[in-house]
């Protein structure tokens, strides 16, 4: 198999998604958000990786994704979100593909402007981007078994 076969082989398709796909409708209201709508970037493999752009209050959001369940038979989940040296990203980053990584403005933010945090929540893993000078936030959610 050459390598431009294996390239287009494992190129990811982009579908649009909502947040309420993953987060119960509960959760998002206490949250106050509404129809929040953002992209899911889905591989061959079954992998997947869904991102969004709104803006929420920082502290609430971190301590409620913090709390959300998990199933028993996790092997491992965070019952809070940890703080993430944003530099780390860029070793995520050096794992995706071009198409993922154009899909969003969540690889593109300047470091200096914004807080990381990340958070296990089987079989999602929550990064979170906080902005430092506005209600924004940036938000992947990865599918990981």
């Amino acid at each position: 198999m050459d390598s431009t076969y294996e390239s287009a082989f494992n190129e990811p398709v982009i579908f649009s998604t909502s947040l309420d796909d993953t987060i119960s409708s509960e959760t998002l209201t206490m949250l106050k958000l509404n129809r929040v709508n953002g992209i899911k970037v889905k591989y061959r493999s079954g992998q997947y990786a869904s991102y969004f752009e709104y803006e929420a209050d920082h502290h609430f959001l971190i301590r409620t994704i913090g709390s959300l369940p998990f199933p028993m038979s996790a092997v491992q989940s965070d019952t809070t979100c940890h703080p993430l040296p944003i530099r780390y990203l860029e070793t995520v980053r050096n794992t995706l593909s071009e198409t993922e990584i154009s899909g969003s403005a969540f690889w593109s933010v300047n470091p200096e402007e914004y807080t990381a945090y990340e958070c296990l929540k089987a079989p999602f893993k929550h990064t979170i981007l906080l902005s430092r000078s506005t209600k924004k936030v940036l938000h992947r959610i990865e599918f990981v078994g």
